[in-house]
Order: C-alpha cells, then sequence, then structure tokens
C-alpha cells in the first residue's frame, strides 16, 4: 500500500499557477529552524507524531501491511511537513448559506493548505481579503490595485484591529517574522494605546470576559437569523414587536456579574476623554464593550464608522461587528417592549404598545435600520463580487482553490482592466490526468487540531 502510494505521489505533483507564478509544494516554507526551538509548536507535533504512529505501525489490516512511520519518513522530514502545514494553512471560516440570507460567522470549521493563495504575503494594512464559500477561497480587492503583480498584493494573516505590539506578537509566534509594513513601520500609526496602563488593563480584562462567555458571538447569531425580520422593519406592527419580545436573550448571572464588574473598573478609571476621542486601538476596544453592554445605540453607529478605518468598507470582520450591534439592538428593543406590556397589565401606565415616539425605542429602531442597511451592502458586495467570477472558474472537473475578482490598474496605463487570476492551466489540467482518470484538487486539507476554536494563523 505505501509503495502504490509513493508511486502515486510521485506520478501526480500538484501545481498551481496564480498569475505568472507556479505554486507547488517545495514552495512553502517549513521554518524548521524555528519550530525545533518553539516549545508549544513541538509540544503539538508531539500528539501529531503519537497518532501518526498509531496508523503506521507496521501491522496487517485488511490484508494490508502497513509500515512502520520511521521506515517511510525520517523525523526531520516530518517536522518539515508539519510546519508547512503549521505556517502556510489558512483557518477556513464558515460560509453560511448565500441563497437564506446568512451572513458569514468567521466561525473556524477547520484548516487548509492552498498552494496558490500561499504566495500573498502579509501586511497589517492589507489591499485585498479573502472568504469562503464552503472550501473555495477567494481572494477579493479591498481597493483599486496599481500593480501588475500578483507578488504585490498584500492580506492580512491576523485581525487587523490589533496594536503593533499585539500584532508583532502574533505574527512571530504564528509565522516567525516581524513585520515590517507601512503601518508598523509609519508613526503616525503606531498610537495604539499600549503606553497607557489603564486601557491595557482593562482590555485584558474585556478579553478574559470575552473568553469565558458568548457575549460576543450569540448576538452575532441572532442578527443573522433575524435578517428576514428586520428587512420587514419598516412595516413593524404591534404583532411583529410581540414576535420579537418573544425571542429575548436572557444573560445569566455569572455573566452579568462579570460584566457589571469590568463597566465598574471602567467608571473608576476615569478615562472618559480617551473613550470620547477613540483615536486608540485599546480606547476603541473599551468603548465597544461599554457600547454593547449597555446598548448605546449612537456610540455604536460611531464604532462602525471607526472601524470602517481599519477593515475598509467591505470586510467580512467589520460585517461581523455590524452583526453584533444588531443582535443587541434586537434584545434592547424585545426588552423595551416587553416592560411596556407589563407596565400595561399592571395598568400602571396606558402607553400603547405601537407608540414608536419614545425617544428610546425610537433611537434603537432607527439605528437598526441604518446597520441594517450597512450589512446588507457588505453582503452584497461579497456575494457579488463572488458571483462576477466566470463560471469556467467555478466550476469544471478541476475545483479551484483561488480566485481573484480585483480591479488591476497598471501604472504605466491609464486604462483599468479586470484580471482573475486562478490555478486553472490546461497545463495543470493535464498533469493531473493520467489514464484517463481526473484527480480533483481542491485543497490540500489538515484537520483542526484545536476543535475549531480561533487561530491566529491567517485568519
Amino acid at each position: 500500500m505505501v509503495e502504490r502510494q509513493q508511486h502515486v505521489s510521485e506520478k501526480y505533483h500538484f501545481v498551481e499557477h496564480i498569475g505568472p507564478y507556479k505554486r507547488d509544494w517545495n514552495c512553502l516554507m517549513d521554518h524548521y529552524d524555528d519550530i525545533i526551538h518553539d516549545p508549544s509548536a513541538m509540544h503539538t507535533f508531539e500528539y501529531v507524531y503519537d497518532e501518526l504512529e498509531l496508523l503506521f505501525d507496521g501491522s496487517i489490516r485488511n490484508g494490508i501491511e502497513y509500515r512502520k512511520l520511521t521506515q517511510i519518513v525520517s523525523m526531520e522530514m516530518l517536522i518539515r511537513i508539519y510546519g508547512k502545514i503549521l505556517v502556510n494553512s489558512f483557518a477556513i471560516q464558515e460560509s453560511g448559506d448565500r441563497t437564506k440570507d446568512h451572513g458569514n460567522s468567521l466561525r473556524q470549521i477547520g484548516r487548509g493548505v492552498y498552494l496558490g493563495p500561499s504566495i500573498f504575503d502579509h501586511s497589517c494594512s492589507p489591499d485585498a481579503m479573502f472568504t469562503f464559500d464552503g472550501t473555495r477561497l477567494y481572494l477579493i480587492a479591498l481597493r483599486d490595485l496599481y500593480t501588475d503583480d500578483v507578488r504585490q498584493i498584500y492580506i492580512s494573516y491576523i485581525d487587523e484591529l490589533e496594536t503593533f505590539t499585539e500584532r508583532q506578537r502574533q505574527l512571530r509566534s504564528a509565522f516567525y517574522f516581524d513585520c515590517a509594513c507601512t503601518r508598523c513601520t509609519n508613526q503616525s500609526f503606531i498610537d495604539d494605546g499600549d503606553e497607557n496602563l489603564q486601557l491595557r488593563m482593562l482590555n485584558e480584562k474585556i478579553e478574559d470576559l470575552y473568553a469565558n462567555t458568548r457575549f460576543e458571538s450569540r448576538y452575532v447569531l441572532l442578527a443573522q437569523h433575524k435578517l428576514h425580520f428586520i428587512s420587514s422593519i419598516s412595516r413593524l406592527t404591534q404583532p411583529n414587536l410581540h414576535l420579537l419580545s418573544n425571542n429575548l436573550i436572557a444573560i445569566d448571572m455569572k455573566e452579568r456579574t462579570m460584566c457589571d464588574n469590568v463597566c465598574q473598573l471602567i467608571d473608576d478609571a476615569n478615562i472618559e476623554n480617551e473613550l470620547i476621542r477613540c483615536n486608540t486601538i485599546l480606547a476603541v476596544r473599551v468603548s465597544d464593550f461599554l457600547a454593547s453592554y449597555r446598548c448605546n445605540a449612537r456610540q455604536m453607529e460611531r464604532l462602525v464608522n471607526i472601524y470602517r478605518r481599519y477593515y475598509g468598507d467591505h470586510h467580512p470582520r467589520l460585517l461581523n461587528k455590524i452583526y453584533h450591534f444588531i443582535g443587541l439592538l434586537l434584545v434592547k428593543i424585545a426588552i423595551i417592549i416587553d416592560e411596556r406590556r407589563h407596565r400595561l397589565i399592571g395598568n400602571i401606565n396606558n402607553l400603547p404598545l405601537n407608540h414608536l415616539a419614545d425617544t428610546q425605542l425610537d433611537a434603537c429602531l432607527q439605528v437598526l435600520v441604518r446597520l441594517y442597511r450597512q450589512s446588507r451592502s457588505i453582503q452584497t458586495f461579497i456575494d457579488e463580487s463572488i458571483d462576477s467570477c466566470p463560471s469556467s472558474l467555478k466550476n469544471g472537473d478541476v475545483y479551484r482553490s483561488i480566485i481573484i475578482g480585483a480591479t488591476l490598474i497598471d501604472e504605466n496605463s491609464s486604462q483599468k482592466k479586470q484580471i482573475e487570476y486562478s490555478n486553472r492551466t490546461s497545463s495543470y489540467r493535464d498533469l493531473l490526468q493520467q489514464n484517463g482518470q481526473l484527480v480533483e484538487h481542491n485543497r490540500t486539507q489538515t484537520d483542526d487540531s484545536n476543535g475549531g476554536t480561533e487561530d491566529t494563523r491567517k485568519q
């Protein structure tokens, strides 16, 4: 069996072409020297090696002899293979069902090595973003690109909304390099609030809260499942509001206590001026938490505009932030309607249920409508970018690992040209077609060793 696998491996050499460049397994960096000196990476490798030893143990199963792992490949080669997967894999994110108007939740469902996209280097101020439709990866330009060289297109391997210190830490620990992009070297970008000890402490408390609760994720899911309901927000009537009030999400007491404690720390810190300016990343995060927990509709809308400075106008992460605020506003509206109903039942106040002149309710509804429209604009942009790719690039016998639908502008010419790069070449198809049998190469995929938890590698 192993001999046959080796023969197949030699026979099928997978190659992806992206623009004029050829990408194969040998193009991937393995960072061998970095990994063998990284205790965390080697600790994970031990688990991987133990699993492989159980599979290749020299036994005979179902009439097939499995040679021992040490007879097949050396330890050094295994670490190099592991390194290439560890450093070059992308976090495959749940794309949702576009036909049912469900957006991208950004929940990681696995990891995959994509040979073509591995050509893109990192920048903390990227030119393009990637998104998924199933396991197919699409790269979409965030702006018009003044280049005709695909190697000059940069993506972000991590969340752009991180401080300079945290970005460098994540890139060094996950990818073994220090970033020297424009954002990291330009002093005007570096004011992230790291020097403010109070903001840093508060951010650590907020991160701990998010890590131990579902405060972030639950509202994103609520918003995604209520998009159809929100689309008819202009026709809200008493029955509609009753339906919404029946979907109230209650925060458990432990989570509420944690949130109250963090809010108290923020109030005691006397950082009102920093939160009003919101000109550092740490201040933005603290303001985000307060706006979310206290459901400040106006501040939510302001924060969305701030996030656009970091993510651009059409980024899935911006969409996720908007969904989070929409979910919170839905719950706030439900609470207001529920309180009104109880007041009417107790004859405390005869305010009619359909009276939308109430200042607080009216403000929530107005912001909800505007955020919903922004979310639809972003989702439509992403969907149309995917749909605009020629069907010949998306369909067929050979699956495409990547498609770029970007407007590239040649600096030597004033004419814009629409170019779609992919791994599609006639030689690639011919290479896979042996003895009349076509091998479908969608991706080289690895299982998510963290059980679907968030990872910093090429998020």
